[in-house]
């Protein structure tokens, strides 16, 4: 960046000179021809003089004319050189903006470049977003199964739980199809204990109805219940 500034300032500076000796040359230009037109009035009026002097002075006035003529041709040589300077000039001015507008083209190439690079890399970035979130989203939909399946076996080992305790119940039911009544004991209590399910309880009322009475909640420590099957 900093050698393409340093090329276009001196583009610059180079131009600003070119610039002021065109003008130089111009003023030069002006000024010969301004000397050659006062030459060719020398020489016209020279000749005039010249006709009207005669022979006398003719001499002399052709003398004088040469001189003049002589200026003259000077002047239109160094006209014609003023010319093809400038003209030179002016090609050195030509091929310095052709110069600046390789340049102009380059920088504009190089910003779309940078642009199109700038481009691909966000669609990069996004690609590799997009590739994270699906990876996420697999993540996740592969933790929310992992819970399902834990929820199922935390369910499966509940149940299991339920039907070992309906087993024990009805283990110890076989071995014990009676019960005494304790102190504390409750329906619930102790179909909870015996048939493994408190909710069972109205099966055991129902079993030993005539010796409880008609209120359930109405035990006495001694009596012995009979213990239904659990099925």
């Amino acid at each position: 960046m900093a050698k393409r500034e340093g090329i276009l300032s001196r583009l610059f500076r180079d131009r600003a000179a070119t610039q002021k000796e065109a003008e130089e040359e111009l003023k030069e230009e002006a000024a010969a021809k301004a000397k050659a037109k006062a030459a060719r009035d020398a020489y016209s009026k020279m000749e005039a003089k010249k006709a009207a002097a005669g022979a006398a002075i003719g001499g002399a006035a052709a003398k004088v004319s040469g001189k003049a003529k002589t200026d003259l041709e000077t002047l239109e040589s160094k006209l014609k050189a003023a010319e093809g300077r400038r003209k030179a000039l002016a090609d050195k001015v030509a091929a310095r903006k052709k110069i600046e507008e390789a340049m102009a083209k380059a920088e504009a190439a190089k910003k779309k470049a940078s642009d199109i690079k700038a481009k691909e890399k966000a669609e990069q970035n996004l690609v590799e977003l997009r590739k994270k979130l699906d990876a996420a989203k697999a993540e996740a939909k592969k933790e929310r199964s992992l819970a399902e399946s834990k929820k199922d076996v935390a369910a499966m080992r509940e149940k299991l739980e339920v039907a070992k305790a309906k087993a024990m119940a009805a283990k110890a039911a076989a071995a014990a199809a009676t019960y005494v009544v304790k102190p504390g004991d409750s329906l619930s209590a102790i179909a909870q204990k015996l048939m493994g399910n408190a909710s069972l309880w109205p099966k055991l009322y129902e079993a030993n109805k005539d010796l409880i009475g008609d209120n359930p909640n109405l035990i006495h420590p001694g009596q012995e219940f009979k213990i239904p099957d659990v099925d």
